[in-house]
């Protein structure tokens, strides 16, 4: 399980509505990210482990934006599964992102379904989407 420190992976909150659970946030990856480098070699492109890391991120940051008491705001997010995830189109060097979230919490954790956009001047291309679950810990 990983961690998440929201905010690490997004350059933008876009649009976050806590009443309906709904996150929108935006990242540039610029050609000098370090995973190009190995990833791969000939053809660079996004690694998709990344791409549902900016997801939960985004969940997680919605998350925090919910919280109303001190043990909630002291609460651990912590990626604890990943679904049906299906990835569409690559996601080449110097590429604006978009990333959608709704989620619905429980007492355990929160369940997400999201998208990824590929953001250009003509049109809006999906990248990848599918669902995933964040758990909550103890810090």
């Amino acid at each position: 399980m990983m961690s998440y420190s929201p905010s690490d992976f997004m350059d933008e909150v876009v649009f976050c509505d806590t009443e309906r659970s709904i996150i929108v946030t935006r990242l540039f990856v610029g050609g000098d990210s370090p995973f190009f480098e190995h990833h791969f070699f000939d053809y660079p492109v996004v690694p998709g482990t990344f791409l549902v890391e900016c997801l939960a991120q985004a969940a997680s940051y919605l998350y925090q934006q919910t919280v109303r008491t001190s043990a909630e705001k002291k609460t651990k997010v912590l990626l604890g599964n990943i679904e049906e995830v299906r990835f569409h189109i690559p996601v080449l060097p110097v590429s604006t992102l978009s990333f959608h979230v709704q989620s619905v919490r429980s007492s355990w954790g929160m369940r997400c379904q999201g998208s990824v956009y590929l953001l250009s001047t003509s049109k809006h291309e999906l990248v990848a989407s599918g669902r995933f679950t964040l758990v909550f810990g103890k810090m």
